[in-house]
C-alpha cells in the first residue's frame, strides 16, 4: 500500500522531485541506495508510495515517458537484479495491489499499471520454465 508514515516521506518524495524534473539518472541511483538502507517489510511500500505519487499526478506528455523510464529502471535495479522467484512475486504482488488501489480510488494511469504487469507477468513466466527446466517439473 502506499500509505507510508509522513516521517518516512522526505526521501521519497525528493525521488519523486528528482523524475518529475527528469532526472531519471540520479533518481534512480538515489533510490537504488535509499531503499538498501530501509527494512525489507518497508520497501515496498515506499516503491508503491513513489510509483502511486508520480503516476497519480502527473497525466501528459512528456513527464508520463519519464515516470515509465524511472518506474521500469527502478523495478530492475530493486527486483531483478538478480532475478529470483522471491523478488517476482514481490513484484508482481506490488503491482497488482497498487493497480486495484488505482482502480477502487477512480485513479487515471490504471492503464499503465496494467501494461507492466502484463509485461513482468510474461518474465516470470519465461523464469519459472527455466527453472522448471534446470530443476525439474513437478510429479
Amino acid at each position: 500500500m502506499p500509505y507510508i508514515k509522513k516521517e518516512l516521506r522526505a526521501s521519497p518524495d525528493f525521488i519523486v522531485m528528482l523524475v518529475v524534473n527528469n532526472e531519471i539518472v540520479e533518481a534512480l541511483s538515489f533510490l537504488t541506495e535509499y531503499i538498501k538502507t530501509v527494512p525489507i517489510k518497508q520497501q515496498d511500500g515506499i516503491v508503491n508510495y513513489i510509483f502511486t505519487r508520480l503516476l497519480k499526478n502527473n497525466h501528459s506528455y512528456p513527464i508520463l515517458a519519464y515516470i515509465d523510464n524511472f518506474i521500469r529502471g527502478a523495478i530492475s535495479n530493486i527486483y531483478l537484479s538478480p532475478p529470483s522467484y522471491f523478488n517476482y512475486e514481490r513484484l508482481i504482488g506490488l503491482l497488482n495491489c497498487m493497480f486495484l488501489e488505482f482502480t477502487r480510488r477512480v485513479w487515471d494511469n490504471d492503464h499503465l499499471i496494467m501494461d507492466l504487469i502484463i509485461g513482468y507477468e510474461g518474465q516470470l513466466i519465461v523464469y519459472e520454465d527455466t527453472e522448471m527446466k534446470e530443476n525439474g517439473d513437478i510429479d
